[in-house]
């Protein structure tokens, strides 16, 4: 007998189907207005348009960039059926669609579409990345999924003790705040993201780092199961015994290649307050004495103590004269200390003694802590990155010293962009002020021992890569008449970086999703085996290239 999931699927591929045939009977079909069609379909008040305060309310993204495109209309399914009620019915119409989870993506058109059809994002390895009209397309109707409305949390044998799997059920709706706020009162966590208000679906399924990956991977290490909603309609779930390949490709492959993520059961795990410390150090200390410590850590301190985490950032801060390095130090299980915060997790103890102009420790929870880094929407945003090798400290190549060398071309780049803006026409009438930052994030290798657990992620990274050194160059600014100078000199940028760095032989190929330029060719950095295996789930599950032609804006691997 059919299970009642299994019957509703196919109830609802019906429906889509004999609307499709009667819209079509009616004449319309290709040149339909995709959005009416939808209207026929679910509640009107899910079907939002163009100046209903609903409307903005759903074009509102953390990067303005993308709040600059406005779709025909937002669709807001309220539950996994109606996911494959309104991509069905989008996909027998040929309509370009984006799909929206937590709306943090920093480039134009990664989860919003404009009624053109263009999202305005390109996947560096798929020719189908501009793809508009082709294939009859609707060039003229895009379409953009809200998924808020699946924001359902639901706790299975929550409790704190060691022996019991607590699972966390999550629609892709939910941001990471909504469960801090839910399991921090019962003493309990997941690998979650690091700021408040980022939507679960687009880290989890880009990888996901965490606060807690030194123990247990990143985010998409610790999702026990997917429920996807297939091209075909067909709503699945993908797990380690249950469509196997599909849940390794989910992995960090990205989301628009397979399908929608309608559900995500994460692991839970007993956790207490997080301890943090934040030093800022004056711009002379960070090249002479802080980076040939910070490479030591991830070299030799952070493999023998999983619960430690850090990244470090560097900018300029007027209020303090200059350029300074931000770090930030993390550990899980400090709370567990009879003095807290009056003693310093071993791993961290160097760097004490180094000359800091702030000096700032808490214990807090995850949600306080998480509001307290959280990123203030209104303003453009880019990002783009790059991998390195970690040699040991003193080796030869010596990684500290080209992380001490990035820093120049990084103040080259900050230097040519805001040098440039003064000059630059803002017809908007917005200050033209770029402020920039340069990150570096470690994969130490604990961290790539427990990604491999479950089969291992698709990601293309092993414990034998040795210790890693991501590297992000950031910028923000508010006038849209320095988009292409600042897209423009960061590519250059990083292309300089790149190239110094595979000089010496440090540059690594892997490419994080999550912090990628929308030209960046991602998959390729997961490996000639990686990519080849998501190419080949992907042409199982869309074998029609339906989402590789339809779904836009977002990172594809092109078939």
């Amino acid at each position: 007998m059919p299970s009642m999931k299994a019957f509703a699927t196919t109830t609802t591929i019906a429906l889509a189907a004999s609307v499709f045939t009667g819209l079509a009977a009616a004449g319309y079909g290709h040149s339909d207005d995709a959005c009416t069609a939808l209207a026929t379909l679910l509640p009107e008040s899910q079907i939002l348009y163009p100046s209903s305060l609903a409307y903005n309310s759903s074009n509102t993204y953390w990067s303005t960039r993308q709040s600059d495109l406005s779709p025909t209309c937002f669709v807001l399914p309220s539950n996994s059926s109606e996911v494959s009620l309104v991509l069905t019915t989008l996909l027998r119409l040929k309509t370009p669609f984006s799909v929206k989870g937590g709306g943090h993506t920093a480039f134009t058109g990664g989860s919003n579409i404009d009624s053109d059809g263009d999202s305005i994002a390109g996947s560096g390895s798929s020719s189908n990345s501009t793809f508009t009209s082709k294939g009859g397309s609707r060039a003229d109707d895009g379409v953009t999924i809200d998924l808020s409305l699946l924001n359902t949390i639901t706790l299975s044998n929550p409790s704190t003790t060691e022996n019991t799997t607590t699972v966390v059920s999550v629609g892709p709706g939910t941001r990471w705040i909504d469960i801090s706020l839910l399991l921090d009162p019962l003493g309990l966590a997941v690998v979650a993201g690091r700021v408040s208000d980022v939507g679960v679906p687009g880290l989890v399924l880009g990888g996901g780092i965490s606060y807690f990956s030194g123990l247990y991977g990143w985010a998409c290490d610790n999702i026990l199961s997917y429920e996807v909603v297939l091209p075909s309609g067909s709503i699945v779930v993908a797990s380690p015994s249950s469509r196997p390949d599909l849940y390794r490709a989910l992995r960090g492959g990205g989301g628009s290649n397979f399908g929608i993520v309608t559900r995500f059961d994460l692991f839970a795990f007993p956790q207490g307050d997080l301890w943090s410390q934040s030093l800022i150090f004056p711009d002379a200390v960070v090249s002479s004495l802080f980076l040939p410590l910070y490479v030591d850590l991830v070299t030799s301190d952070l493999p023998s103590d999983g619960a430690a985490h850090t990244f470090f950032a560097y900018t300029y801060i007027s209020a303090l004269g200059g350029y300074s390095g931000i770090t930030n130090f993390y550990h899980a299980t400090q709370y567990l200390s009879p003095s807290p915060l009056s003693t310093i997790p071993a791993a961290f103890s160097p760097f004490q003694s180094l000359p800091s102009l702030v000096n700032a420790t808490s214990l807090e929870n995850i949600t306080t802590r998480s509001l307290e880094i959280r990123e203030e929407y209104g303003h453009r945003q880019t990002w783009w990155d790059a991998t390195f090798l970690l040699s040991p400290p003193g080796g030869n190549p010596s990684s500290s010293q080209l992380l001490t060398d990035v820093i120049p071309l990084f103040r080259s780049l900050v230097s040519a962009m805001n040098s440039s803006s003064l000059t630059t026409a803002a017809a908007d009438g917005v200050a033209p002020e770029v402020t920039s930052f340069l990150v570096f994030q470690p994969l130490a290798v604990n961290t790539l021992r427990a990604m491999q657990k479950n089969g291992g992620n698709i990601l293309g990274l092993a414990e034998d890569d040795g210790a890693l050194m991501m590297m992000q160059l950031s910028s923000t600014w508010d006038s849209q008449s320095l988009d292409s100078l600042v897209e423009e000199e960061t590519q250059k940028t990083l292309g300089e970086i790149k190239s110094m760095a595979e000089e010496r032989g440090l540059l690594h190929r892997f490419q994080y999703m999550n912090y990628a330029g929308k030209s960046q060719d991602v998959f390729s950095g997961y490996g000639e085996d990686s990519a080849r295996e998501l190419k080949k789930v992907a042409r199982k599950y869309d074998e029609r290239r339906e989402l590789q032609r339809y779904w836009k804006g977002y990172f594809q691997v092109g078939y």
